[in-house]
């Protein structure tokens, strides 16, 4: 798990992003297709991955795709 992160991470595309959103702001996130309050950092993650273009590496598969605007499948990289 740690391995396929580090591989990840090292690559030159890689870019950290400020934290730069507000997880209230609904023009990022759609608080009613979350199902738990475990998945708020997930959603909070994909929407900076939206607004900045990119794509968020996880190792989580149950991110509702859906509760981030705009969010599509290239956003989200499940390993």
């Amino acid at each position: 798990m740690f391995e396929k992160l580090r591989n990840e991470t090292s690559q030159p595309n890689h870019v950290f992003w400020p934290d730069d959103i507000s997880l209230l702001d609904q023009a990022f996130i759609d608080a009613d297709k979350l199902l738990s309050p475990r998945q708020l950092t997930d959603a909070y993650l994909l929407a900076l991955a939206v607004k900045h273009g990119g794509r968020l590496i996880t190792l989580d598969k149950r991110i509702p795709l859906n509760s981030v605007k705009g969010a599509k499948a290239m956003h989200l990289v499940s390993l």
